[in-house]
């Protein structure tokens, strides 16, 4: 009789099945990896605490990435592993996806996240069980109950569900309707795991979910399609959470500035920001919020004012109306642009202008142009990326149509937003030039009215300008996170903000992903 070895299919089937049966017996153990940055994992802290209100036995922790992430986690014995991944950085999470999965015991991988919400299929790759689209609260409640239960897992909306060599696609799950209902995100869980983020004096706190725009470059463009009938786009939260959010983190970290990170802050609608005025008078914590032109008025802003606003981020992009118009679907004219910025910089509110240089069709003259159009608005701070092309947006896929990028371009996008990602047509070599003296050039021009055009083809391309060039954006990030911050939490955000590449200080500064070191495994004396 001839035996053959079982397929990796069969094999992969086999441990499914084990790793559910073990999990029904014996509770799940629920272990979050991920790399701690700059910004806090919301997006985990929000499952946490949905799981925490529901099963008050499961066993969850977070795993940051290092070198001793497996053997932490062989302690832990999981059996099941969350990852959230990010479009740029996903072939190196696959890699660590399918690291831990040979290194550690029989468990479930489940993967969620944006890039993973855009690439559902993703679920084919190797080591990788469950795929996880959009909001995850739902569908990992309907998960561990089905477990808990006993039922079948496989036909759970919102899921990608890889059994050997079977693979079962559900439909979307619906947006979670009401964010009252949520409980407050599980930062502890993260926290414990990281001094910087706990005593971090910025904290985020997300008061909508979704956004009705249909900018060309953005993930929720595509989003709303993919979600399209499974409930309200845009959901806010009502003043009363938001306020009771904010009480609790100043009573349980001392927090003293907060920043509100949805896209569009809900107290552009004056009736929930007037109502919220009244609450949060007594909890006076500045804060920061994100807006667009057209909700900026008068009345807007000093009610803003008088609630404790003290910076606003209002995007500009790009400095070409018709630009803006054709290709962005942002209609805003100039002069909104220009007349929001005064209007909450005369209310005391710092307005800071996030801006993409290097858009396709456009052109250095394109990004000159926005570089004129920021010197007019005069903001406080202004924040340049260089565009990219992630997958799932219009303009991502009109580049794709006239042959700017090609299939193979989102595999190769970096990790960042500051690098080439070689779209065809950009001039990479002068819209990095002026990345790099964005903030020089402005500064250069308040003082001493020089054009800015000139200045920027005058002005050196060399590391010192470079350099100048971060310092004088942190100097004006200072402002806008605006509260008073001690020497150990300066230091920690410098440190912090190199090595997570968010201060862009130079790529090859950058820490690199750490890489996950299999020690062998000991045996256990019996």
């Amino acid at each position: 009789m001839t035996f053959r070895e079982p397929s990796r299919e069969k094999k992969q089937a086999d441990n499914f099945e084990h790793v559910l049966e073990n999990s029904r017996h014996q509770g799940c153990r629920i272990a979050f990896v991920n790399q701690i940055s700059f910004n806090e994992p919301m997006g985990i802290g929000y499952i946490s605490a949905y799981l925490k209100a529901h099963f008050p036995d499961l066993a969850i922790e977070f795993f940051h990435v290092d070198a001793n992430t497996v053997d932490h986690l062989r302690q832990f014995k999981p059996n099941f592993v969350l990852y959230s991944l990010m479009t740029g950085i996903h072939i190196r999470e696959f890699e660590r996806v399918r690291h831990i999965k040979r290194s550690i015991g029989p468990h479930i991988s489940v993967l969620g996240g944006p890039h993973i919400t855009y690439f559902p299929q993703s679920v084919t790759q190797e080591g990788v069980d469950i795929a996880c689209q959009g909001e995850g609260e739902l569908p990992m409640k309907s998960l561990f109950s089905a477990v808990r239960d006993g039922m079948d897992i496989r036909k759970i909306n919102g899921l990608w569900i890889k059994d050997g060599d079977e693979l079962h696609q559900n439909p979307v799950e619906y947006l979670v309707p009401e964010l009252d209902e949520l409980p407050f995100p599980d930062r502890d869980l993260y926290y414990g795991k990281s001094d910087f983020l706990r005593k971090y004096g910025r904290k985020p706190v997300v008061g909508a979910r979704g956004c009705p725009f249909k900018c060309s470059y953005c993930y929720n463009s595509g989003l709303n399609k993919i979600f399209k009938s499974k409930g309200k786009v845009l959901r806010n939260r009502s003043p009363e959470s938001v306020v009771a959010e904010v009480m609790q983190l100043k009573e349980r970290y001392a927090t003293p500035f907060v920043a509100f990170i949805e896209d569009v802050f809900s107290g552009v609608r004056l009736s929930w920001l007037q109502e919220f005025q009244e609450r949060y008078a007594s909890v006076q914590v500045p804060f920061y919020i994100s807006i667009r032109a057209e909700f900026v008025t008068s009345e807007i802003a000093r009610t803003l004012k008088k609630s404790g606003c003290v910076s606003a981020s209002m995007a500009v992009e790009h400095g070409d109306y018709e630009y803006r118009k054709e290709y962005l679907f942002r209609k805003m004219t100039d002069e909104k642009l220009i007349e929001g910025t005064r209007i909450l910089e005369s209310e005391g509110i710092r307005v800071a202008s996030p801006i993409i240089l290097g858009m396709p069709f456009s052109g250095i003259e394109g990004d000159l142009k926005t570089l004129k159009l920021v010197a007019r608005s005069r903001p406080t701070h202004a924040t340049t990326a260089i565009f990219q092309p992630y997958p799932g947006t219009a303009l991502t896929e009109l580049c794709r149509e006239k042959g700017l990028i090609d299939a193979t371009n989102m595999d190769h996008l970096p990790d960042n937003f500051f690098s080439s990602p070689n779209v065809k047509g950009v001039e990479y070599p002068q819209v990095i030039k002026l990345h790099n003296s964005f903030s020089v050039i402005l500064l250069l021009h308040r003082w001493f009215h020089w054009d800015v055009e000139t200045l920027f083809h005058r002005l050196p391309n060399s590391v010192f300008i470079r350099l100048l060039n971060v310092f004088l954006k942190y100097i004006t990030f200072k402002q806008i996170i605006g509260y008073k911050r001690g020497w150990w939490e300066v230091w920690s955000e410098i440190y912090q903000g190199i090595v997570t590449g968010v201060f862009d200080v130079g790529i090859s500064l950058k820490r690199k992903s750490p890489k996950l070191i299999d020690h062998p495994v000991r045996p256990v004396s019996k």
